[in-house]
């Protein structure tokens, strides 16, 4: 059995750059929590180090938003984040921001005032972190409405009996984003900031045990190829969401079947000579690391000997070894930082916009990932043979 990993908040420093009137706002609702804690707040100035112990080791009265909502907007806390907040603020009728705020004030009062505004933000940036995918082929095409505000309850309310029963809590809540191309985006936030559980302890007295189960996890839909994108570590949760996902989304009777999509064959075919295909948004992609299993041991290459493993090897690189995944960096136009995408059989993860169509179209020029036509037609030979 698994054993539970316990999540802790370890973020001192952004409690430290919160400024004491600001603080002492956002804490107020806990005051009695608090005070049952040992931390007044009636004092001349907040303990910053005793807040921050009490937030290390939760316990079974420890309010669910405290940790949630500091660690939300600590997560926010970033440039582009707090510049979209001081804009909002400014077409505020009565503005709540001075000027003089820190960027942890101007997240922490935002959300004080507008909690929802900084939850869209935490949101989109978690569209935007890196992430092993599980890619499907769904049997059937969407049905009319899918991505309904009653589908989006139907969703949450299928999934939220097993988080329960995963001892991760009830809590269920999936947001809904359209894509630039054409497609969706679900970020699906499940299991209770804190959970609070008997157990029993090694001399056979009961006991509270208190951990924090809360999940991000993200779902991308492509229409072109009739394509789920789905994160989530472990068989039951993906399992959970395929077949939740094509019951509601797709119809009763279509199946998630899983995508082989991706392959690397054009690097082992043609080597690194592959790379140098350009697009007019691609300008250069390098190969980072590339896995190989060799006799049943995985080994991996990077750097020096990956390039050496290419020039050396007068068979294809193939022959040597059974491919397993590759981490290609890509160089977009008017982008400063590389992409980075890892594919190996049946998944994806993006570093940046996961479904960057610079990525996408490079990929399917190159022959990494297979050309529409030919999903199309795959698609058809699904069709035909569920009916």
């Amino acid at each position: 059995m698994s054993s539970i990993r316990y999540r802790h908040f370890n973020r001192p420093n952004f409690i430290k750059s919160i400024r004491e009137d600001v603080l002492r706002q956002f804490l107020e609702p806990f005051r009695e929590y608090l005070d049952s804690r040992g931390l007044h707040l009636g004092a001349d100035r907040i303990d910053c180090g005793m807040l921050g112990q009490i937030l290390a080791t939760p316990d079974c009265d420890t309010p669910n938003d405290l940790i949630e909502t500091l660690e939300i907007c600590d997560a926010v806390c970033f440039p582009d984040a707090v510049d979209e907040l001081i804009e909002l603020d400014n077409h505020r009728d009565e503005e709540i921001l001075d000027g003089e705020h820190s960027p942890a004030d101007v997240v922490l009062l935002t959300w004080c005032h507008d909690p929802e505004a900084v939850e869209r933000i935490h949101d989109r940036a978690a569209l935007e972190v890196e992430r092993s995918m599980c890619v499907y082929r769904a049997s059937e095409r969407l049905r009319e409405g899918a991505f309904s505000g009653r589908q989006m309850t139907r969703i949450q309310n299928a999934l939220r009996p097993m988080f329960e029963n995963q001892l991760r809590g009830p809590s269920c809540r999936v947001t809904l984003y359209e894509r630039p191309n054409g497609g969706h985006a679900l970020v699906i936030r499940h299991g209770d900031p804190i959970h609070k559980t008997d157990a029993i302890s090694d001399d056979g007295d009961a006991q509270s045990v208190v951990f924090r189960p809360e999940r991000t996890d993200l779902a991308f839909y492509d229409p072109s190829r009739n394509e789920w994108r789905i994160s989530g570590r472990g068989k039951w949760l993906q399992d959970l969401y395929s077949s939740t996902f094509a019951r509601i989304f797709h119809g009763e009777g279509c199946q998630f079947r899983r995508s082989v999509s991706y392959t690397l064959d054009p690097l082992f075919a043609e080597g690194l000579s592959i790379l140098d295909h350009q697009t007019d948004h691609v300008r250069s992609v390098r190969v980072a690391e590339l896995q190989v299993e060799v006799s049943g041991a995985s080994v991996w290459l990077s750097g020096r000997n990956l390039r050496d493993a290419f020039e050396t090897l007068e068979t294809p690189l193939v022959a040597y070894g059974v491919p397993k995944s590759a981490r290609f960096c890509f160089n977009l136009v008017n982008r400063r930082c590389a992409l980075n995408a890892t594919i190996h059989q049946g998944r994806v993860s993006v570093r940046g916009d996961i479904d960057h169509p610079a990525i996408e179209d490079w990929l399917a020029e190159t022959g990494f990932l297979t050309s529409h036509a030919h999903d199309a037609e795959l698609y058809r030979s699904e069709a035909v043979a569920s009916h």
